[in-house]
């Protein structure tokens, strides 16, 4: 579940001018100095996690430039909200929305054996009270918007232990895994919600939701791709080692049954098919609403995978012909 709790189930970054204070580096920025009285241990801590390193720009672009959709989307909603949700306001949402995505990646983190500092714990239960002093500041208890906020947590963290449990056998889950997929990325759509309630557009944060499953389910499955050996080195089966295991082929190990439909099958290609859909059906339920940025996060995301599907077919290419032409393959980047 890397990408999903990392980048919001982007394939790619969206990078667009942010108001003074919105950017996801300027959040960034703001978490680092929330933290400064705590001990200088706990903060190293909390920088290690999964978070810290998604937080601290450890991705293709540099931290001051690369944003997830997930602080675009609400950027661009406000600027269309025709002032009512003014920069203040944006700029508290987005750092409620930040503290809410650092709580659910340490929690993960901890759950998955990743981070061990038990401190982590009480860590997570502070940015679950700052994102909801964030949002409290601008929202009524009374308020729908809270309905939502504890909605999508409880989905969230719900579907991290579907996850777990689905990838635990290598057959039987695969039809369930993209669902949970969207619902991991839940807590995502916090933030948009949030704007969307203030700027008084039901329409575009439905629509919206359905993009962001899409864009969840598609960002996972090549994570998941590109995570293959190491799962199955753990014993874990995920979408795509359940989704190839599944085809007719030989009793051999999992392992060996995957390496065979990528190489000599046509695995890739239908695990790229199945990416396509889901980038196509974002695409779709951006139609009823104007909304550039999501637009572009869709069109961004089509281009790479038209990058990760000829580096594929150029891989398999070389492992299956290789011996036969009397070379090795060329040493991936």
């Amino acid at each position: 579940m890397e990408r999903t709790l990392a980048q919001g189930g982007s394939l790619a970054a969206v990078v667009t001018p942010a108001p003074r204070g919105c950017s996801y580096a300027e959040l960034t920025a703001r978490a680092a100095q929330w933290m400064r009285s705590w001990p200088a241990s706990v903060r190293a801590e909390s920088w290690r996690t999964k978070g810290g390193e998604g937080a601290s720009g450890r991705r293709r672009t540099p931290a001051a430039r690369w944003s997830p959709y997930w602080t675009e989307l609400p950027v661009e909603l406000a600027r269309r909200s025709r002032g009512r949700v003014p920069r203040r306001v944006l700029r508290d949402i987005l750092w409620g929305q930040f503290c809410l995505f650092f709580l659910v990646r340490i929690q993960d983190d901890l759950f998955d054996g990743e981070a061990e500092d038990r401190r982590l714990i009480y860590v997570a239960d502070q940015f679950l009270i700052e994102s909801e002093r964030a949002f409290g500041r601008h929202f009524s208890r009374s308020s729908s918007f809270w309905t939502t906020f504890h909605e999508a947590l409880e989905t969230t963290t719900r579907a991290i232990l579907r996850v777990d449990r689905l990838q635990t056998r290598a057959t039987g889950g695969g039809a369930e895994l993209p669902r949970a997929y969207a619902d991991v990325a839940a807590i995502f759509n916090v933030a948009i919600a949030a704007v969307c309630l203030l700027a008084r557009q039901p329409r575009t944060r439905s629509a919206l939701s359905r993009f962001g499953d899409e864009m969840a389910i598609a960002g996972q499955i090549i994570d998941d791709l590109e995570d293959l050996d190491e799962d199955l080195a753990r014993g874990r089966f995920n979408y795509v080692a359940q989704r190839l295991l599944s085809a007719p082929g030989p009793q051999e190990s999992a392992a060996a049954r995957v390496a065979a439909e990528l190489v000599l099958g046509d695995g890739g290609t239908r695990i790229l098919a199945e990416v396509r859909r889901h980038l196509l059906a974002a695409e779709d339920a951006l139609r009823s609403v104007d909304c550039p940025a999501a637009d572009e996060e869709v069109r961004s995301s089509l281009r790479s995978l038209d990058r990760l599907q000829t580096q594929i077919h150029r891989r398999s290419v070389e492992l299956a012909l290789g011996p036969a032409l009397g070379r090795r393959p060329a040493r991936s980047a």
